[in-house]
């Protein structure tokens, strides 16, 4: 969705943007679903894992 005017050129323009209903923003929060895709790298994931190792298992990779 396209705005006509963006708020930036509102207030270039000496117009005051304004947000709107924060009661008609929740109406409209509740009414849709949006898919959320998560995406995250290989080392995010193994540090994820880390809490599933056997107790006295080190999971770096470099040794202290």
């Amino acid at each position: 969705m396209a705005l006509e005017r963006v708020p930036a050129d509102i207030r270039r323009e000496g117009g005051i943007t304004r947000m709107s209903d924060p009661h008609l923003i929740k109406e409209i929060v509740d009414a849709v679903t949006i898919p959320v895709m998560a995406k995250v790298c290989i080392g995010h994931f193994v540090e994820a894992q880390v809490p599933t190792l056997p107790p006295g298992s080190c999971a770096r990779s470099s040794a202290a």
